[in-house]
């Protein structure tokens, strides 16, 4: 035993003490290959790992010349079925793969469009990012999602850092920044833009017209009823935001009702902001029998800050939101609200975004919004 433990000890290598007295031993594996001992992490020693095929190795395996497989990869060059057999296989057995990179610069395009959007954790804005992927996906063309968290000078950081990238185009989706300097940047690169109203030689947009939506909404509760209806908003003073906020004015006015500021919350655009929302007015003392919050994210938080103060939701308080998210039809009660299609607004702008790209002029389709009543209201008649 004392010799097998003393040949033991003769097998294991120490290392030098590191900086702080500490003794490690090289942890070493045997190639697979070649059963010669290299540091852990692999499972071939880093001489037997190939470097990546070239096209020059396809074309010689596939005895072809480089000019016939490099237009055929390309979709340049229709090839006879034997002649496709060999290159699919010579790809296969040497498990080639494009280098991207030379291709984009011998191209002039990257192939890379990049979306930016206020909040990444937006379900609302990741709603139009997943249409226009599903629309860019269909042709080789890769997304590049970023966010510039609502604030206004990290967006034109944000915006100048994806440019700087090269990105063939750009999606920008409730940004902050004024009209005319999207159009300046749109100098730049292709430029397909929802919540502005911009059109230019590189720039199209879709900006949905809530006023009439907002005044829709707010007057199915008043005919239901309702006289005393609370409006839950944001504070940043985005377009359509403003244009909510006019449409429940508008239709306090048409039914002769006077507009009470202390009616009227500001918070964050978010489940927390709805839910704080209803604490002010509690802590206001006013009186309400309904609530109008610009999106189903605030309406989520105003419902549980409600149910948190023993008022159900729509027998004591009733509530509409804006969007439609898909989680909106599965809440306790399911939500009342402005459906605005998001997944058919990122499908409609990545469309118009190909045929920018496409040199081609294109032409941008708003779709409707309506509103979807479902439980979260009731007639006060």
């Amino acid at each position: 035993m004392r010799q097998i433990a003393r040949t033991q000890a003769r097998g294991r290598r120490k290392t030098p003490a590191g900086p702080f007295g500490a003794r490690f031993v090289a942890h070493r594996h045997r190639c697979v290959l070649c059963q010669s001992r290299f540091v852990k992490g692999f499972s071939l020693n880093p001489v037997h790992r190939k470097a990546p095929a070239t096209l020059r190795q396809v074309a010689q395996e596939a005895n072809v010349s480089m000019a016939t497989i490099s237009r055929y990869l390309n979709g340049h060059l229709k090839v006879t079925p034997e002649t496709e057999g060999r290159i699919l296989a010579a790809i296969k057995k040497l498990d080639y793969r494009a280098n991207f990179l030379a291709k984009s610069l011998a191209q002039g395009q990257t192939k890379m469009l990049g979306v930016y959007t206020p909040r990444v954790t937006s379900p609302f804005y990741n709603q139009i990012r997943l249409g226009v992927e599903m629309e860019v996906g269909q042709s080789d063309y890769v997304c590049l999602s970023i966010s510039g968290e609502y604030q206004h000078r990290q967006e034109e950081e944000v915006l100048r850092m994806v440019i700087e990238r090269q990105v063939d185009g750009i999606f920008v989706f409730g940004s902050e920044i004024a009209d005319e300097r999207l159009l300046e940047l749109s100098g730049h690169l292709p430029m397909a833009v929802f919540g502005h109203r911009i059109e230019g030689p590189r720039a199209c947009s879709i900006c949905i017209d809530n006023t009439p939506a907002a005044t829709a909404a707010v007057r199915y509760l008043i005919a239901e009823g309702h006289r005393d209806i609370a409006f839950i908003g944001p504070r940043n003073p985005r377009n359509d935001l403003l244009e909510r906020l006019e449409g429940y004015k508008i239709a306090l006015q048409d039914a002769g009702l006077p507009f009470r500021p202390e009616l009227l919350v500001q918070g964050e655009f978010t489940e927390p902001g709805g839910g704080a929302a209803v604490e002010v007015l509690a802590a206001r003392g006013v009186h309400y029998s309904a609530v109008f919050c610009t999106n189903d994210q605030m309406a989520y938080g105003a419902n549980l800050e409600l149910h948190r103060r023993g008022l159900k939701v729509p027998d004591d308080v009733s509530l509409i939101g804006f969007d439609d998210l898909y989680t909106s039809a599965y809440i306790n009660p399911p939500l009342t609200t402005v459906l605005q299609p998001a997944h058919d607004v990122g499908r409609e702008l990545g469309r118009a975004m190909l045929k920018m790209l496409a040199g081609e002029t294109p032409e941008l389709h708003t779709p409707d919004l309506r509103l979807i009543v479902r439980q979260s209201t009731r007639s006060l008649r």
